[in-house]
C-alpha cells in the first residue's frame, strides 16, 4: 500500500464517515432523543471528536472530491433508530461504532508514510483518541 492509496481512498472516506457522525448525533441531540445528561456529554464528546479529527484531515488533504470509497461502503455507523434501544444496547452500538473507526486508522496506519510523517501522526493522535472513547464508553456500558 503506497501514499496515493492513502490519501485517494482512506482519508476521503474518512471525511465522509465524521460528516455522516456529525449530522447524525446532532440530528439526535436536536430531537431530544438523548435525554440523559450522561448520554448527551459522550454524543457531545462524539461530535466535537469528529469535527476535529474531519478539519485536520481536510487541512491536511482538502474536501474530498471522489465519490465515496470501499471503507466508507464498509462503515458500521450506528442506525438513528438504535437511540431507541435500552440505554445499555445503545452503549453497546456506539462502542461498536468506535471499534469499526478504530480499524479503519489500524488500515490506514498500516500504509507507508514517507515523506508525510507528519499525518502519521495526526492518526496516530486520532486512533489515540478513538480509543480512549471507546474505553470510555466501554466502562460506562459496564456500569450500567
Amino acid at each position: 500500500m503506497n501514499n496515493k492509496e492513502l490519501l485517494s481512498e482512506i482519508l476521503p472516506d474518512l471525511v465522509y464517515i465524521y460528516n455522516e457522525r456529525i449530522e447524525k448525533y446532532r440530528s439526535m441531540l436536536l430531537e431530544n432523543k438523548m435525554a440523559e445528561l450522561d448520554m448527551k456529554s459522550i454524543i457531545e464528546r462524539i461530535i466535537e471528536e469528529s469535527i476535529l479529527y474531519r478539519d485536520q484531515i481536510i487541512k491536511r488533504i482538502g474536501e474530498p472530491v471522489n465519490e465515496k470509497g470501499k471503507i466508507y461502503n464498509m462503515w458500521q455507523g450506528i442506525e438513528p433508530d438504535d437511540v431507541f434501544k435500552e440505554k445499555k444496547e445503545f452503549l453497546d452500538s456506539l462502542a461498536n461504532e468506535q471499534l469499526s473507526l478504530n480499524n479503519i486508522y489500524l488500515s490506514a496506519l498500516s500504509f507507508d508514510f514517507a515523506g508525510n510523517e507528519d499525518l502519521r501522526n495526526i492518526l496516530l493522535v486520532h486512533q489515540r483518541g478513538i480509543d480512549e472513547l471507546y474505553i470510555h464508553i466501554r466502562r460506562f456500558h459496564d456500569a450500567q
